[in-house]
């Protein structure tokens, strides 16, 4: 343990046995002269420091319970595009499934002039107030587990989204 880390308990313990030697009642003392819980406080830190300096078995100088997983990159990504069969009609995103800690990015095309309303179920996709309005080139990402989980609508005919994600 660095010598910061070690003057961190150190103060963290310091102040918990001022905290106990402040609290505690006069007590009966013990062979040495002291409160028998101050004792007992003391060798809870003693062993405490002696834990954190004791080395680690994995070689990664972290404790044995814990182990780093490297970050991979995805291999691939999948973009497809979308559109209503007609204005009030609501359409399901083709499934493809997302990676855990991707998202799904859905964007609304630049050539579009009325608005996309994104949603989760297909009755919410055709009310304003239950979805999320995406205009000309504007775009949302969701953490979800497969794209067949958001329905998209439009206000004019023709118009649509583009989709993307990453694919491990």
């Amino acid at each position: 343990m660095s010598d910061n880390g070690k003057n961190i308990v150190l103060g963290a313990g310091a102040g918990a046995l001022g905290y106990a030697l402040a609290k505690s009642k006069p007590a009966t003392a013990a062979s040495n002269g002291t409160d028998p819980s101050v004792s007992l406080l003391l060798q809870d830190i003693a062993e405490t420091l002696h834990k954190m300096e004791a080395p680690s078995q994995n070689g990664n100088g972290l404790p044995l319970n814990v182990t780093v997983s490297p970050l991979k990159n995805s291999s691939r990504i999948i973009c497809f595009t979308v559109y209503p069969d007609a204005v009030g009609t609501p359409k399901q995103l083709p499934r493809y499934d997302v990676p855990d800690d991707k998202e799904l990015v859905i964007k609304a095309l630049p050539t579009n002039f009325g608005i996309i309303y994104v949603s989760s179920s297909q009755s919410n996709s055709t009310n304003p107030n239950q979805s999320y309005w995406l205009i000309a080139n504007e775009g949302i990402g969701y953490k979800i587990k497969n794209s067949e989980q958001i329905w998209i609508n439009c206000t004019i005919a023709g118009e649509g989204v583009v989709c993307t994600m990453e694919q491990n």
